[in-house]
């Protein structure tokens, strides 16, 4: 005999097609199974939908959270970056400072000992002239002001030698953080 006539899902075009029914209760039987197919592969297409869609959300929250992670650590590489390009100013500072301090130092502490060296040789001379002439009173009002003014003079330099010497130090330590600090950059 010829084939049997077929019949396809009216809802999912392309199913399997089936045989036609010959009696009504068995096309309702079998209207009844292809809707139930066809409920049944809604719900599967419906579910894997659903089931792609949550996955399509949960990459693009995973992706969110690793651009927020990524956003904050690049924010924390800058303000560390910005906070060693501000120490690096802030030492260079210094040490423009130390060394301008520095120089004042040496030409004071330079001034002063030559300070000294000409009150002690003004002194020297009014002491040999008091020893060559005697006792004059000019000569005397001459050596005591030269003795009195390095009495003041004289604990000047070491001071001063002090002070010099510890910012030559701290320019020596800050050189060296400085110098550290640049190597780390590089």
């Amino acid at each position: 005999g010829a084939p049997p006539e077929t019949q396809e899902s009216p809802i999912l075009p392309g199913a399997a097609k089936r045989p036609k029914p010959s009696s009504r209760s068995g096309a309702l039987a079998l209207s009844a199974a292809i809707a139930a197919e066809d409920a049944a592969e809604r719900r599967r297409l419906a579910a894997e939908r659903r089931r792609e869609e949550e996955e399509a959300a949960e990459r693009a929250r995973k992706e969110a959270e690793a651009a927020v992670v990524l956003e904050r650590q690049e924010l924390i590489m800058l303000r560390l970056t910005q906070d060693q390009e501000f120490q690096q100013s802030l030492m260079q500072d210094q040490l423009k400072d130390l060394t301008s301090r520095q120089q004042a130092l040496r030409v004071e502490l330079e001034a002063a000992a030559s300070e000294v060296a000409e009150t002690e040789n003004s002194l020297r001379n009014a002491q040999q002239r008091l020893e060559r002439f005697g006792e004059n009173p000019r000569l005397q009002e001459e050596v005591s002001r030269s003795e009195a003014r390095l009495e003041v003079l004289r604990p000047r330099c070491p001071d001063l030698e002090q002070e010099l010497s510890e910012v030559e130090a701290s320019i020596m330590h800050n050189s060296e953080l400085l110098t550290a600090m640049l190597a780390d950059e590089g």
